[in-house]
This record gives structure tokens, C-alpha cells and sequence, in this order.
């Protein structure tokens, strides 16, 4: 593998990873909306930033290819989430009022 090919991994890599973060703390800020009532449920978290690449980036490609919408982009962000961070599922679970 190209010097090239394993830098453009490990930018892929962080990008997604950055994707992921960026709807992990959307679903914060909505679990503590819900909670308290005093964070916004919709904050207006930036786009990860993309790194000059001449080659796009997997999620990007998978995005076109499938014409994702920008929910679809954070459902599949989800799913991946769910799979790669362990505190992931912890935001999913349904919580017990007292």
C-alpha cells in the first residue's frame, strides 16, 4: 500500500469518526432538551470540515451513490455510532420515569 493510499485511510477514518461525533452530540443536546427544557433540541452543529482530498471521502461516495438526504447521512451515522463507540447505545436506550 502506497504511502498515499494510508494517508487518505486515516483521513477517511477521522473524517467518519468526526461524522459520527457531530450527531452523537445532536442527540445530547436533545436527550437534555428533553430532560431539562432549557438546551435547544436543534442546535446548528457545523458539518465536519472536510480535509483537502483529491480523492472524496467513503462516506461521501456512499452519500452520492445512494442519493442520501442529509437524515439519511445521520441515520446511517447512527447505525455506524451505534457499532463503533461504546457510550453510543447508552443515548439510544429508553429511559424510566419515576
Amino acid at each position: 500500500m502506497t504511502s498515499t493510499a494510508i494517508d487518505w485511510y486515516k483521513a477517511n477514518y477521522q473524517y467518519l469518526i468526526t461524522s459520527v461525533n457531530r450527531v452523537y452530540r445532536h442527540l445530547e443536546c436533545y436527550i437534555s432538551h428533553k430532560q431539562n427544557q432549557t438546551t435547544d433540541p436543534n442546535p446548528n452543529l457545523p458539518p465536519p470540515e472536510t480535509p483537502n482530498s483529491a480523492i472524496p471521502f467513503a462516506l461521501d461516495i456512499l452519500c452520492t451513490q445512494f442519493g442520501l438526504s442529509a437524515c439519511d447521512r445521520d441515520i446511517l451515522l447512527l447505525c455506524v455510532g451505534m457499532e463503533l463507540d461504546p457510550d453510543f447505545p447508552l443515548l439510544c436506550r429508553p429511559t424510566l420515569k419515576r
